[in-house]
């Protein structure tokens, strides 16, 4: 019974939730992925997954699986463009700090 209810969408998207709390993001995305699978229109999926693309630094993915949630399920339209402004934060962020790094080691040379 209980290895049963892990091979279902819902199922997988906890043991998804569990990986992503003990931070082993590569297995959090296998598990949203397979719960994604089986349930093609599983919003709740969709969103977790794009929270660990985040944390990954995977900024196009995140937004593919954020318009993927808004788009089956109504209610993270509300939230959507608190996600995007997150995104388009930290991705700015991360050129910010790859330009600094260059012109580090140009000034270094």
């Amino acid at each position: 019974m209980y290895y049963e209810f892990f091979r279902d969408a819902v199922g997988r998207k906890k043991l998804g939730d569990q990986a992503k709390a003990e931070k082993r993001y590569e297995d959090a995305l296998g598990y949203y992925t397979e719960a994604i699978q089986l349930d093609e229109t599983y919003a709740d999926a969709y969103a977790a997954r794009c929270l660990v693309h985040i944390e990954l630094r995977h900024y196009g993915r995140a937004h593919e699986d954020n318009d993927s949630a808004a788009h089956y399920n109504r209610a993270y339209r509300r939230t959507q463009s608190h996600i995007y402004c997150k995104i388009n934060f930290l991705s700015g962020q991360q050129e910010l700090l790859r330009e600094v790094s260059t012109t580090k080691s140009f000034i270094n040379k």
